[in-house]
C-alpha cells in the first residue's frame, strides 16, 4: 500500500494538456479506489485557470488515494471498502479579470449513498491568482460587517429553498468558515450579478445547495481593488 503515491504521480504525469488541459487522472486498484478528475477543454482560453485546476485535481486525486490505502492498510482483499471518487470542473462565470470555477467532490464507499463537497475557485486574471474571500472583501473579521452581511443574506436564500430546514440556517454564522465554498454568478448582461455559496451534504443537507446572494448587498464591502466586480463586464 505504501507504493501508492508513487503510481499515482506516474499516471498523473502522462501529458494530456493539448488544448491545453484536458485532465482526466484514474486510479485503479481492485477493492480499493477508482479516482477520477478532469478539467474539461472549455476552459482552452484561460491556460492559466487551467493550470491552477490541473494542479487541484491532482491534489484531490491523490489525497482519495491516500485516504483509501489507509482504509484499507491490514485487511485482506474481501474487507477492503471501495472507495469512488470523482473531482468535476464548471465554469460558472467570466468577466475579462475574473473567472469563476466550481469544484465538485464525490466520494462514494462501499456502494453507499455520495457524498458531495463543493470547492470555488475565482482566478483573477489581472493579479495572476486565485482569490480567497478575504481577498475580496475589505474585511473578514467574524461577526463583523461584511461576514454579517453575507450571512444574513445566506439564510435569506436559503430559507427560501423548500426542504431546507433550520438546522442549516443556525450553523451559517458571520465567520469565515461558514463560506468555505463561493463562486461568482453570471448576470443576464455578462456581469457579475452576486456570489453563490456552496453547501455540500452532510450533517444538516442530504444534497447540495446554493445560497445566491446579489451584488448590491456585498457591494459596501468589497475590498478597493475590487470595486469594479459587480460592475465590470
Amino acid at each position: 500500500m505504501r507504493q501508492a503515491p508513487a503510481l499515482l504521480l506516474a499516471l498523473l504525469a502522462t501529458p494530456a494538456l493539448a488544448c491545453p488541459a484536458p485532465f482526466k487522472a484514474r486510479v485503479l486498484r481492485p477493492s480499493i479506489v477508482e479516482a477520477r478528475a478532469e478539467v474539461p477543454c472549455g476552459l482552452a482560453g484561460d491556460p492559466d485557470v487551467a493550470r491552477h485546476l490541473v494542479r487541484e485535481a491532482r491534489l484531490a486525486v491523490e489525497e482519495a488515494a491516500r485516504t483509501a490505502a489507509a482504509e484499507a492498510r491490514g485487511k485482506p482483499p474481501g474487507e477492503r471498502t471501495p472507495l469512488a471518487f470523482t473531482w468535476d470542473v464548471a465554469r460558472t462565470a467570466a468577466t475579462d479579470r475574473y473567472v469563476s470555477i466550481l469544484a465538485t467532490r464525490q466520494e462514494a464507499w462501499g456502494g453507499a449513498r455520495p457524498i458531495f463537497v463543493p470547492e470555488g475557485f475565482v482566478w483573477d486574471r489581472q493579479g495572476q491568482k486565485a482569490l480567497a474571500l478575504s481577498d475580496l472583501l475589505a474585511e473578514t473579521a467574524p461577526d463583523g460587517p461584511a461576514l454579517a452581511a453575507l450571512r444574513d443574506g445566506v439564510r435569506a436564500a436559503l430559507r427560501d429553498q423548500a426542504g431546507d430546514g433550520p438546522g442549516i440556517l443556525e450553523a451559517i454564522k458571520a465567520e469565515p468558515d461558514s463560506f468555505k465554498a463561493w463562486t461568482l454568478a453570471a448576470g443576464p448582461d455578462g456581469r457579475v450579478a452576486g456570489i453563490n455559496i456552496h453547501y455540500g451534504s452532510g450533517r444538516f443537507l442530504a444534497h447540495v445547495v446554493e445560497a445566491f446572494v446579489p451584488g448590491d448587498v456585498l457591494a459596501p464591502h468589497l475590498a478597493p481593488a475590487h470595486r469594479d466586480l459587480f460592475r465590470a463586464r
